[in-house]
């Protein structure tokens, strides 16, 4: 079996959320952090969210994504995956493309692999308003507590502060495929 590697950033740091999704544990000692010279993480990533409590109640919610910027390097982390573990993804990653990256190691090894931007349709609008949901902040933020010893800044400087308000209820997205992806992970079949 192939093995392909997946550069995640945002909620893809979260090694929890990301068990969850593939329903195993992702070995943690073969995950590094890694650094994509070239890009940026910002917040343009947009998608219909909705209040847990009132599903009627939406909102164009705002979430991380990476963009080509020539002076400026992404952090993430490098994680071994398999083919079927891509495909799991792309169910969870709606609204994102799986594009080929690459970039070097702390020790300047060079890595190649995949990671997800947003397509088209969900990039976020200068014309439009968005809201950030409290718990994928506190997502990225503990994903970002575990990596801290490795972390060189730039992800941290470049994710905060939110550039969007923050909504403090509990939501989730709109798309019902999309939600149990990354909630419960991807149904078999």
């Amino acid at each position: 079996m192939k093995t392909h590697f997946l550069f995640g950033y945002g909620s893809l740091m979260a090694l929890e959320s990301l068990d969850a999704t593939l329903r195993r544990r992702v070995d943690r000692s073969q995950c590094k952090l890694v650094f994509a010279p070239g890009y940026r993480v910002n917040w343009t990533y947009s998608v219909e969210c909705r209040f847990r409590d009132n599903h009627r109640r939406t909102f164009d919610g705002a979430f991380l994504n990476i963009e080509p910027a020539p002076n400026d390097t992404a952090e993430g982390i490098l994680v071994p995956v398999s083919a079927a573990d891509l495909e799991w993804l792309d169910q969870r990653e709606r609204g994102y493309l799986r594009v080929p990256i690459s970039g070097t190691t702390a020790t300047q090894h060079i890595w190649q692999g995949h990671t997800y931007r947003a397509d088209r349709e969900h990039v976020a609008s200068a014309d439009r308003r968005y809201f950030i949901p409290r718990n994928y902040v506190a997502l990225i933020e503990s994903a970002l507590e575990r990596w801290k010893g490795s972390l060189r800044g730039h992800l941290c400087s470049q994710a905060f502060p939110v550039p969007h308000p923050i909504v403090e209820e509990p939501v989730q997205f709109a798309d019902p495929k999309q939600q149990d992806a990354s909630r419960r992970g991807v149904e078999d079949g």
